[in-house]
C-alpha cells in the first residue's frame, strides 16, 4: 500500500503525517489482528515527495488472519471475521477459499 495519494483521484497529495511509524502500526495491528500479522513500512523517495510504502509481509504459518476485536456499528466488522481480496474488492471467503486458507496454514511448516 501506498500512502500520499487522494484515494479518488489518485493524485499525489503530500508526503504522510511523521506520526504515522514502523512502531505505531505494529500496535494497532497487534490489537485488531489475529495472529498479528506483519508488516514493513518507510517513508521512501517519489518523483513528487515522500510517500510512505506499507508492505504486508505474509507468513502462510499463520493463515487464516481473523479479525481479533469487533469494530463499528453500521458496517460491523466482527471479531473472527476473515477477509480476501477478489480484484479490488474485498469481502469474507467463499467456503472453499476459507478451507484453502486453514490447509495452507496447517501444512505449512512452522519451523522455517
Amino acid at each position: 500500500m501506498i500512502i500520499g495519494f487522494d484515494d479518488k483521484t489518485r493524485h499525489f497529495h503530500g508526503p504522510p503525517d511523521a506520526a504515522l511509524t514502523q512502531n505505531l502500526l505494529e500496535q494497532i495491528l497487534s490489537r485488531l489482528t489475529a495472529p498479528v500479522v506483519d508488516v514493513r513500512y518507510q517513508v521512501i523517495d517519489y518523483k513528487l515527495g515522500k510517500v510512505g510504502k506499507l508492505e504486508i509481509l505474509r507468513d502462510a504459518s499463520k493463515l487464516p488472519y481473523a479479525v481479533a476485536l469487533s469494530i463499528g456499528d453500521r458496517k460491523r466488522i466482527n471479531a473472527g471475521d476473515i477477509f480476501v481480496r477478489h480484484g479490488s474488492q474485498v469481502e469474507k471467503p467463499t467456503a472453499d477459499e476459507l478451507m484453502a486458507l486453514q490447509l495452507e496454514g496447517d501444512t505449512t511448516d512452522r519451523s522455517e
